[in-house]
């Protein structure tokens, strides 16, 4: 009887311990899924951020802060069009899921501080982009300031109106220093969202790979 005993706990301890092996792979290719999807986004906006600087680059070439006229401005409002309004943020719900379950502590103790680690790196793109953009988001306030009239989002940066609007409300001076100062600002803030991306496109790699071995083994 005693043997059958123990023969049922360690049938009953192998069957748990096979479920927890399943639900651990089941996360883990969902990890996969989410970084191979985070990976996409990276790439894309590498790419955009990459176009962008190159674009300001070439707007600051023509811009002669000595010569505003409609033309100057209108070329130089197209910088504010570029990361106002949103951001891209990894995909996170799986790891949340593991760390608010506890289930991540069915992962190796290695694999489950790399995914701890990347999450905390995921949070830190996340709030660093979002401050960032309510930089941006602010200067284009000060240039704003006191049009008598509202723009929606798509209209915003094209509209005629608000080219005469600013340009009758502000001196050349007054423009040439807000966009001067706009080319700067705006620039060493692609520059960091460049190299935030580019760092977590390399660590989302880093820890997929380890995933995928982890996978196959």
């Amino acid at each position: 009887m005693v043997i059958g005993i123990l023969i049922a706990l360690q049938v009953n301890n192998w069957n748990e311990e096979r479920k927890d092996q399943q639900k651990a792979d089941k996360f883990v290719q969902l990890l996969i899924e989410d970084f191979e999807a985070d990976l996409r986004l990276y790439e894309e906006d590498i790419q955009i951020l990459q176009e962008i600087i190159s674009r300001k680059d070439s707007i600051k070439a023509q811009f002669d802060t000595t010569a505003v006229n409609r033309e100057s401005l209108r070329a130089a409002m197209s910088i504010f069009e570029d990361r106002v309004y949103n951001y891209d943020e990894p995909n996170t719900a799986t790891i949340k899921a593991l760390l608010s379950s506890g289930d991540i502590e069915l992962m190796p103790d290695s694999v489950a501080r790399m995914i701890r680690e990347l999450h905390q790196k995921q949070i830190m793109i996340t709030v660093n982009e979002a401050e960032d953009l309510h930089l941006l988001q602010n200067m284009y306030v000060q240039l704003l300031e006191d049009i008598p009239f509202s723009f929606g989002n798509n209209e915003l940066f094209n509209d005629e109106r608000m080219i005469e609007a600013i340009w009758e409300m502000r001196s050349e001076e007054e423009l040439a220093l807000i966009m001067f100062n706009s080319f700067s600002v705006r620039k060493q803030s692609d520059k960091r969202s460049l190299n935030r991306y580019q760092f977590m496109n390399k660590e989302t790699i880093r820890v997929l790979n380890i995933l995928k071995s982890h996978n196959q083994n």
